[in-house]
């Protein structure tokens, strides 16, 4: 898989290289994008299962799978891809 590893965070990069299931969604992401959306960038998001899209919203939430967050990272809309961390209760 091709990724562009300048729009994913080190945390995101290094739990790519790790990943078995190329296709299970398991990693919970941040996508933020150029604003506005237009409609491909909708649907393409929309195709992956991302929710509740506004073309005027910057910042994007998705149970991705790596082939996803790769296909993801290649778009020129795609500014930054971020996994998100558990939240540890105290």
């Amino acid at each position: 898989m091709n990724y562009d590893y300048q729009k994913l965070d080190a945390s995101l990069a290094i739990a790519m290289t790790q990943a078995r299931d190329t296709q299970a969604k398991q990693f919970v992401v941040f996508i933020q994008t150029e604003t506005p959306l237009n409609v491909e960038a909708i649907a393409f998001l929309e195709d992956m299962g991302v929710q509740n899209l506004t073309p005027s919203r910057k910042i994007h939430t998705a149970a991705l799978s790596p082939e996803q967050v790769a296909a993801l990272s290649q778009q020129t809309w795609v500014r930054y891809i971020r996994l998100s961390q558990k939240l540890q209760l105290s």
